[in-house]
């Protein structure tokens, strides 16, 4: 498996830093040098497996650490989302990355509440007599202890219309939470 180390520390510009990308990851010339691309490259035009270490980011002014930060989150989903790419970053280097990650798959799902099960589980929510499960979820969401990311699957217009409804529904709490309290990042 190859390694690609991303050395910050000599960036001190954006430019700067889209431009170690482009060279040390072998992006095409038409790299558009931003997140949308990024996420472009890491999930469509890299060479996998392969291994990225973060180096150096501590080093950066703040205005470029947050956005190498920014950049960080990227490799994280597509870590995520490909499972042939392993993000490395040092101690004390970077923010901490979440620890953990829940998987929500709906492709089994064949009634609202088998959906209502599923994320239960996966949460680890009990059942409780009284309030939806929506309400559940948004008072544990904005209070969840470690910050986690979420996966979904199964999510797909083949199923009936009420159950895609209320999955999708299920999917916004999350969607919600994360633009209110940043606590889980939904993949």
């Amino acid at each position: 498996m190859q390694t690609v180390i991303l050395d910050f520390s000599t960036c001190r510009s954006l430019d700067d830093i889209h431009q170690m990308l482009k060279t040390r990851l072998d992006f095409p010339d038409y790299y558009g040098m931003n997140l949308d691309a990024l996420w472009d490259c890491l999930t469509g035009w890299i060479e996998t497996p392969v291994t990225v270490v973060f180096r150096g980011v501590s080093a950066l002014p703040k205005d470029l650490r947050e956005e190498a930060e920014e950049m960080l989150d990227v490799f994280i989903r597509a870590e995520l989302k490909e499972g042939v790419l392993y993000v490395v970053t040092l101690p004390g280097d970077v923010r901490e990355r979440p620890r953990v990650t829940v998987t929500i798959d709906f492709s089994d799902c064949r009634t609202i509440d088998e959906v209502e099960r599923v994320v239960r589980t996966a949460m680890q929510i009990s059942h409780r007599v009284g309030g939806s499960l929506q309400a559940q979820l948004h008072d544990l969401l904005k209070t969840l202890a470690v910050p986690t990311n979420v996966v979904f699957h199964g999510i797909a217009f083949e199923m009936p219309k009420p159950l895609l409804n209320y999955a999708i529904k299920i999917e916004e709490v999350f969607r919600q939470a994360e633009a209110q309290y940043g606590t889980v990042h939904v993949v």
